[in-house]
């Protein structure tokens, strides 16, 4: 069913009266059923307002959300199982890594990636070094490579 925004401009239209259903769902881009199905409801007096799923009530509060916000700012890199035991111990309830790895999700937050990599360490520029220095004067242009690599 359409959002309950979409439903309140359909409301209006309708109450309007200058448009037909299939006016109306062209006007917003819903489907034709969406519009009588709300004007079902505006003529049974029933309110348009989404109905309350009949499923378990979320067990993460604005407060916990607030919380794993905070330590995320503090500690971009933390693990999700690391966050979870700091929420269970700062708010005394037990939240378990897939709980907060929902929550998170639903805040549109995902684990950053480092913004560069050291492809290599200074030890291993030393050898590079050293080896093309060793092998400057040799004729390059004679050497034949392949790359064996397979990617099975």
């Amino acid at each position: 069913m359409a959002q309950e925004s979409s439903r309140i401009k359909i409301e209006t239209l309708l109450n309007g009266g200058k448009h037909t259903p299939t006016e109306i769902s062209r006007l917003l881009k819903v489907n034709r059923t969406t519009v009588y199905r709300v004007r079902k409801r505006l003529d049974a007096g029933v309110s348009i307002k989404h109905k309350q799923g009949s499923g378990r009530p979320g067990k993460i509060c604005k407060s916990i959300k607030y919380s794993a916000a905070q330590i995320i700012k503090s500690d971009p890199e933390i693990s999700l199982r690391k966050l979870a035991n700091k929420l269970t111990e700062k708010k005394k309830m037990k939240v378990c890594k897939s709980t907060v790895h929902w929550t998170l999700r639903h805040l549109k937050y995902s684990k950053p990636f480092p913004t560069q990599i050291p492809l290599l360490s200074e030890k291993n520029r030393l050898f590079r070094i050293e080896w093309a220095r060793k092998n400057m004067n040799k004729l390059w242009c004679r050497a034949v490579f392949a790359d064996d690599a397979s990617f099975w």
